[in-house]
């Protein structure tokens, strides 16, 4: 297993844009243009992470990364890939490498998958922040803000909705400044 951090320019690139476009719906994701030009910029604090195989894509992550937290944005395996244990080993490399608290987002526990991908996460270290209620904003006027549920792995307590931590990733992923 290896992890690479990449760039535009990476080959690896349409194969993650292949499964950031079939792993999440729609409203979860941003245009792969604007993707492209987030990690583009030399300002941005976007980076993403390709997962590989014996040389072969596996999954990827995109981390926002500030100086007390990150936020991990999307992490997805490919399919033919899941199920052995990979996806823990992914994560578990990618917090390591962050080296900071990290926040995540996923969907309430409203069905099967929802109550397996939280389950997937409280067994690698993160708690949910039940407490709180969030609301995703549009990543764009075309896509529609969603009802999610915010976890939390390392020293992190988050302080309610209006915490500084949610601010800031409202701010800088969603460019909500309200």
């Amino acid at each position: 297993m290896k992890i690479e951090e990449i760039s535009v320019k990476n080959i690896i690139i349409d194969n993650i844009h292949n499964l950031y476009e079939s792993a999440f719906p729609r409203d979860e994701r941003r245009d792969f243009e604007d993707f492209l030009r987030l990690l583009a910029d030399p300002e941005s604090r976007f980076s993403v992470y390709a997962f590989l195989e014996e040389g072969e894509f596996a999954g990827f992550a995109s981390c926002w990364r500030w100086d007390s937290f990150c936020y991990l944005e999307h992490f997805a395996v490919e399919e033919r890939m899941r199920n052995g244990g990979r996806g823990a080993r992914y994560l578990t490399e990618l917090i390591r490498r962050m080296a900071l608290p990290m926040i995540i987002e996923v969907e309430p526990p409203e069905d099967d998958l929802s109550r397996r991908r939280i389950g997937f996460y409280e067994r690698n270290g993160f708690r949910p922040a039940e407490d709180i209620e969030y609301v995703q904003p549009p990543y764009s006027r075309d896509r529609n803000a969603m009802r999610l549920m915010l976890m939390t792995h390392g020293d992190i307590c988050l302080k309610g909705a209006d915490d500084d931590r949610i601010l800031r990733i409202k701010a800088d992923v969603y460019g909500v400044t309200e």
